[in-house]
């Protein structure tokens, strides 16, 4: 019994070194983590740019780049196509910071798969060592950085983490450096990165945060979105 005390302090250190271990793992992971933001899209049925709306005094691609940072990410691509000026005078702010980057998507009218791919492009350019990838968009406001971070984490250890939908597994996710090929060479054929996310003998990760899903496709759903926020 007199030993007992002993015992007990000498498993705490053990846990405690454990747990440190377990934290600066994750930490290395984190500080090999890069986004892609995907705001190629003509915003057709919405009218305007929707990537330029303003949700609490900045506009939604603004905030998508701040949450992917917020995350951390250490390199953050955001893919332009229909709207490329409009986005780059909306982003001027971020030019200083060597973290984003923007990156121009001439096949962005063949589908959302061909802006994965530029952005993939972008970071292999930028850099090599990469070990997750989160992929997100800039029409989910609610998307923020906890929620971004929460997919890093849970990444680890599995081939993606991804926003679970009634169909089944979507973005944003956020993929292992052993999908990057794959990622590389997206096709709509193969399912896009979708066929990934839904490939039943990959271990995919699925959070279930269903206010995490509004998307703005019509200035109704902006109308009925910031209603519900005042």
């Amino acid at each position: 019994l007199k030993s007992l005390p002993f015992l007990l302090s000498g498993l705490f250190r053990v846990c405690e070194k454990n747990e440190d271990l377990f934290m600066n793992d994750r930490l290395s992971a984190m500080s090999n983590l890069a986004a892609i933001i995907l705001a190629a899209g003509e915003a057709k049925r919405f009218g305007s740019p929707k990537q330029l709306l303003v949700y609490k005094g900045k506009t939604l691609v603004a905030r998508a780049v701040e949450a992917c940072l917020a995350a951390g990410a250490q390199q953050v691509v955001v893919v332009t196509g229909a709207h490329r000026q409009e986005l780059e005078n909306a982003l001027q702010a971020h030019f200083s910071d060597p973290r984003v980057t923007l990156s121009h998507n001439e096949r962005w009218a063949e589908g959302m798969h061909t802006s994965i791919t530029c952005g993939m492009h972008a970071l292999m350019t930028r850099q090599q060592n990469l070990q997750s990838i989160l992929i997100t968009l800039v029409d989910q406001p609610l998307v923020d950085a906890s929620f971004l971070r929460k997919l890093a984490e849970e990444q680890q250890g599995a081939d993606a983490a991804a926003l679970s939908y009634p169909s089944g597994a979507g973005v944003p996710a956020c993929f292992d450096a052993v999908h990057f090929q794959m990622l590389l060479n997206l096709t709509t054929s193969g399912g896009g990165a979708k066929g990934i996310l839904r490939d039943p003998r990959l271990n995919i990760r699925l959070l279930d945060a269903p206010e995490r899903r509004l998307d703005i496709d019509t200035f109704e759903d902006w109308n009925d979105f910031t209603r519900g926020q005042s």
